[in-house]
């Protein structure tokens, strides 16, 4: 009998389970998360564009007037880098714009109903 009163003590000694988060804390939560990835992928793509265009550059102080060629041979064409940082650009401002929305109409939704009022 000892035994088991013992193991029923280390149990209640467990710490409990975790209460279930408030709404605000979960919105809380998914903006921070969301917005620390918006800014993850901003940086990754700014670092990205000002590697491509630094190499660019460093063409074309090394190679002068046929620096194009030998990049091209060398990375593709110059265009298309051109049109993949433009498209990475506009894809981060899609889902800025997307992000923002979210956080707006979660806010404008859990504003709704903190001020409902419930007929008796």
């Amino acid at each position: 009998m000892k035994q088991s009163d013992d193991k029923t003590k280390k149990r209640s000694k467990s710490p409990d389970r975790r209460p279930e988060q408030a709404p605000a804390d979960r919105f809380f939560r998914f903006c921070v998360t969301m917005i620390a990835l918006l800014v993850g992928g901003l940086c990754g793509v700014a670092f990205w564009a000002y590697r491509e265009l630094s190499r660019e550059r460093s063409y074309q102080q090394q190679y002068g007037p046929d620096w194009k060629s030998e990049f091209e041979k060398t990375y593709g064409l110059i265009a298309h880098i051109h049109t993949q940082i433009g498209v990475c650009a506009l894809g981060l401002l899609a889902l800025t714009s997307i992000l923002i929305w979210l956080c707006l109409q979660s806010y404008q939704q859990r504003a709704r109903e903190k001020f409902t009022y419930h007929s008796v």
